[in-house]
């Protein structure tokens, strides 16, 4: 019996210690599904950039859309969530640059 407890005791200790098993995002599906994701992505980046053209950089587009490429790998379904993660990030990228352009705005007669 002290055997037992002992055994499954160590069993217990290792597998505390082992990396989680769980697999997110795009690594359990296919080839031909991470293409279609891959073309949905570039599609909503093209269109953010698009619609954003005055506001943001295609290369600010670029980050904030694999930002939330990288939040929607972690949920079970990543081509769901994506172009609302996508959409949200670019418009809160927005907000953030035009404060920060208000603030540089403000800042320069007190610079003088």
């Amino acid at each position: 019996m002290k055997n037992k407890i002992s055994k499954n005791s160590a069993e217990a200790a290792e597998q505390l210690n082992r990396p989680i098993g769980v697999k997110s995002g795009l690594k359990r599906f296919s080839t031909a599904c991470r293409a279609k994701f891959n073309a949905l992505k570039s599609a909503i980046t093209a269109n953010l950039a698009e619609e954003f053209a005055g506001v943001l950089r295609l290369e600010t587009t670029r980050q904030v859309v694999n930002e939330a490429d990288a939040l929607a790998a972690s949920t079970p379904f990543p081509a769901l969530f994506l172009p609302a993660l996508a959409e949200e990030k670019v418009v809160f990228a927005t907000r953030w640059q035009n404060k920060q352009r208000r603030n540089y705005d403000h800042s320069l007669p007190l610079a003088a």
